[in-house]
């Protein structure tokens, strides 16, 4: 029991770092496949909001499915001041197997998460390893 205890923390760090490194699935690809893609232009779209009329864009992307090379446009359109692609910019994406056409862009908010999830496992292994060392002499 006494061993549980102490290897709770050690655990407790691993899926932390394991988690840091799984990629992050929003749900609106059901078969995932991540590759590389490259942004070659914009849609714009109008949108009213609180009683105004403001512009979101949707990234057009063209990237290799398999031996095919498709050009799609995300169905996630952003507002003008979160959009923040550029014209030939590399970016990663995952597309539907079954519908290659369908992508999204990974990786938004996951440099975030990830520096959140690894500070985490890897603090906690460190202050373990302090705590093991300054009261097992």
């Amino acid at each position: 029991m006494i061993f549980f205890l102490e290897a709770v923390p050690i655990v407790i760090a691993l899926i932390c770092i394991g988690l840091a490194y799984l990629p992050e699935r929003r749900g609106k690809v059901k078969n995932p496949v991540y590759t590389e893609g490259e942004i070659i232009g914009k849609n714009v779209q109008r949108v009213q909001r609180n009683k105004s009329e403001l512009e979101a864009f949707a990234p057009i992307c063209r990237y290799k499915a398999g031996e095919r090379e498709i050009t799609a446009t995300s169905r996630e359109f952003r507002p003008d001041w979160q959009y923040s692609y550029l014209n030939g910019q590399q970016v990663k994406i995952c597309y539907d197997k079954q519908q290659p056409e369908i992508f999204e862009i990974c990786g938004n908010g996951s440099e975030w998460r990830k520096g959140v999830l690894l500070t985490a496992g890897i603090g906690t292994l460190v202050a373990y390893i302090v705590l093991l060392l300054q009261y097992h002499e």
